[in-house]
């Protein structure tokens, strides 16, 4: 991860849908539309969180890591990334970079 409280998400175009994975931890969503891919995508993120709390006490705990090529996919980003920060409590901030 790329610090201890933020994740990294890629998010690209394919066909007619917008998707959004995280990179260090295999947690993606696909929408129509990107509003609807982020939607998606949060509610994801917040469920996830939840229940890697419920089960283990620890955020994620027990999700593998996203396929390498994600991880590509995060180093060959442009510069710009916008940084999310989620304001119900205890949610990481994650970082979103759109790549190609």
């Amino acid at each position: 991860m790329s610090d201890a409280s933020s994740l990294r998400v890629v998010v690209y175009q394919e066909d007619e849908q917008w998707i959004a994975q995280c990179v260090d931890y295999d947690i993606g969503a696909q929408g129509t539309s990107f509003d609807d891919m982020s939607v998606k995508f949060a509610l994801t993120l917040r469920a996830d969180f939840e229940e890697s709390m419920s089960r283990h006490g620890e955020a994620f705990s027990g999700i593998d890591p996203a396929p390498a090529h994600f991880e590509k996919m995060w180093e060959s980003r442009p510069a710009d990334v916008q940084s999310v920060r989620p304001t119900d409590g205890g949610m990481p901030t994650f970082d979103m970079a759109l790549v190609a």
